[in-house]
């Protein structure tokens, strides 16, 4: 796990801090039924899954032009590879944004079956 962090670079760690808030609201959530933090949580989870998109694409931006500096007929070979570095933090905000969907209604289901 701390490899995928590592390989997925700065927007890794952004991307953790919100499903890592997320997470707190969903706690929240469970602990506190007189308070509703359903709007909060979808927000968070939703830009955790975003800032992961983000990353992907400056991943992507930033190994397009490195791939300027080397042999043409080693590019296209280099570039899948980059490619798949480069998709861990679509594939990280994905599955902690899932995780935390699950929690959400998971909460709101509680949260409704007790009023």
């Amino acid at each position: 796990m701390l490899e995928l962090i590592r390989v997925g670079g700065p927007f890794m760690f952004i991307v953790i801090a919100f499903a890592l808030a997320a997470l707190a609201c969903n706690v929240l959530q469970f602990v506190r039924r007189d308070r509703n933090y359903m709007g909060l949580i979808i927000g968070l989870t939703a830009a955790t899954f975003l800032i992961g998109v983000s990353g992907t694409s400056a991943g992507i931006h930033m190994m397009s032009s490195a791939l300027m500096e080397v042999e043409a007929t080693q590019q296209l070979r280099l570039y899948f590879m980059g490619f798949g570095i480069a998709n861990t933090t679509t594939e990280i905000g994905a599955l902690l944004a899932s995780f935390n969907a699950i929690l959400a209604g998971i909460a709101h289901k509680r949260m409704t079956a007790t009023r």
